[in-house]
């Protein structure tokens, strides 16, 4: 028995030989194939370079967060970590960069400026590298405003076209105590115009004063630390500079002799729906009580005493609307009607005389 099996297995390898074969050397091919066509030359033309342009990177659809959709290039952050803080240049080209990644920054919501960070004065100073193109929110005041544009007060690179202007405003940081010790540098990439309103005054090379300091909020991306020398005592001055995508009004609360006309119009309809709600509840709520105590009253009226029965309680109630007894008033009596009544009175007497009688006998 097992020699007929050996010599069944023996035919069937040699059946199946030309198969086996085959398949071995489709297995040499297409494993040696890659590893020889690697070590050949190419005889392809070359490919031209790569060039990297300025674009910012796709992102992932998870990302929702404000600060994960603002995305740097590698030559914007090459270009970014080459900027020098505490100098009294401005790093042109970073100035430009942060122009053109604001102006891409996401248009935040109502609820969406409480994603951005709001660090405190001393922190941007302290470790400006920490911030640079960092999103944040802050609340300034502003004193100053001019309109920078191509050949006027800006120049322009690759990164940010020459027909977009930037709007350059000297404002202080308002979000701390001692706001006056507290000076931040502002570029908006929008107007702040329509939110501030008309200057009160306009100096030299266009430059327009607000004597009363309107107080917008900013979402804004932290630059650089300048150093520069102070207009008051000509002492050279740190502060943060700060490239604004989006402006906010707000309303200084703490001082309502500081509101102007346009933050009481924007105001006043709301002001005059809550007066109105206001005194529409105050006098429902007092109509209310008045009807409750009339149904006290009421009850009151009706209740009977321990030794009364329900009949009896109400017969001596008082009864609502009864009409009060009316006072004779001084004067004469009528001769006509005294006479009557003393012949009625008689009449009667005669009547009870009779009918006593009648009984008697």
């Amino acid at each position: 028995m097992a020699t007929i099996q050996s010599r069944a297995t023996v035919s069937a390898l040699r059946r199946h030989r030309p198969f086996s074969i085959g398949w071995l050397v489709s297995w040499l091919v297409v494993a040696v194939g890659p590893a020889a066509a690697q070590t050949e030359p190419a005889t392809a033309p070359s490919e031209e370079p790569k060039v990297t342009v300025s674009l910012p990177a796709a992102l992932p659809a998870r990302t929702r967060t404000v600060a994960g959709r603002i995305v740097l290039t590698p030559v914007e952050k090459t270009i970014l970590g080459a900027v020098q803080d505490r100098t009294r240049r401005f790093d042109e080209t970073g100035l430009y960069v942060m122009f053109a990644v604001a102006a891409r920054a996401p248009e935040l919501g109502a609820m969406q400026w409480y994603e951005l960070d709001r660090p405190a004065y001393v922190n941007l100073l302290a470790d400006p590298a920490r911030y640079r193109a960092a999103p944040l929110r802050a609340k300034v005041r502003i004193y100053y405003v001019s309109k920078r544009t191509s050949g006027a007060g800006l120049g322009f690179r690759r990164f940010w076209p020459k027909d977009r202007p930037v709007w350059e405003m000297d404002c202080l940081w308002t979000d701390e105590p001692h706001e006056r010790d507290k000076p931040v540098r502002v570029y908006s990439v929008v107007d702040p115009g329509p939110l501030i309103g008309d200057p009160d005054e306009i100096g030299p090379h266009n430059r327009h004063k607000y004597s009363r300091g309107p107080i917008i909020r900013i979402a804004a991306l932290s630059y650089k630390v300048l150093r520069d020398l102070q207009e008051s005592n000509r002492q050279e001055r740190d502060y943060p500079v700060l490239i604004a995508w989006q402006l906010s009004r707000t309303v200084p609360w703490k001082s309502v002799g500081k509101w102007d006309v346009g933050a009481l119009k924007e105001f006043a309809p709301l002001l005059f729906l809550v007066i109105v709600l206001g005194a529409g509840f105050y006098f429902t709520r007092r109509r209310l009580a008045k009807l409750k105590q009339a149904d006290r009253d009421a009850a009151r009226r009706r209740r009977p005493l321990s030794y009364q029965t329900d009949e009896e309680a109400a017969a001596s109630a008082p009864m609502v609307g009864r009409d009060e007894p009316h006072e004779v008033p001084d004067g004469s009596v009528d001769p006509k009607l005294a006479a009557a009544v003393e012949e009625f009175l008689q009449e009667k007497e005669r009547a009870d005389d009779d009918g006593g009688k009648d009984h008697s006998g």
